[in-house]
């Protein structure tokens, strides 16, 4: 019996054992762990998602979010801003590009974005107090790929 709080102690913390995540930077780990708790507290099923198909979340000097294998690298300058809805919506955006990967659908460039956007635009209007902006961004997205205006 002297096991069993420890051990309900343990299984009661939120866990990312899934997804690495490098402690560099000012607090840059802190604010990616928030964006997770964001995602989880909103849309779990985004949430298991995101554990389902990232490894690790990685940060780099490049100009806009991305993916690698199991990985999703998210821009320094992101993290710097340091708006944690802002980093939720990338997390969701770059998990549906790793999601379709997984599951073998090769859409165009066109369209793979288009889903992407819509997917992360499903997740921020679940956020209650969402900046504005990430909405309009998100919006304004769906409707260029929609259009074809970016190949």
């Amino acid at each position: 019996m002297k096991w069993l709080l420890p051990l309900l102690l343990v299984l009661s913390q939120k866990c990312y054992a899934q997804i690495e995540i490098p402690d560099v930077g000012d607090g840059w780990k802190g604010r990616t762990l928030l964006a997770l708790d964001r995602i989880h507290k909103y849309d779990s099923s985004k949430y298991h998602t995101l554990l389902s198909v990232c490894n690790k979340i990685e940060f780099w000097t490049g100009s806009f979010a991305t993916t690698d294998k199991q990985s999703i690298l998210i821009p320094t300058t992101e993290l710097k801003a340091g708006i944690v809805n802002d980093l939720a919506a990338i997390l969701i955006h770059e998990s549906m590009h790793l999601y379709l990967k997984k599951i073998g659908i090769h859409p165009s460039i066109t369209e793979e974005e288009k889903l992407c956007y819509e997917y992360e635009l499903d997740f921020l209007q679940k956020v209650p107090g969402i900046e504005p902006w990430l909405l309009n961004n998100c919006k304004q997205q769906i409707v260029t790929y929609s259009y074809g205006l970016y190949k």
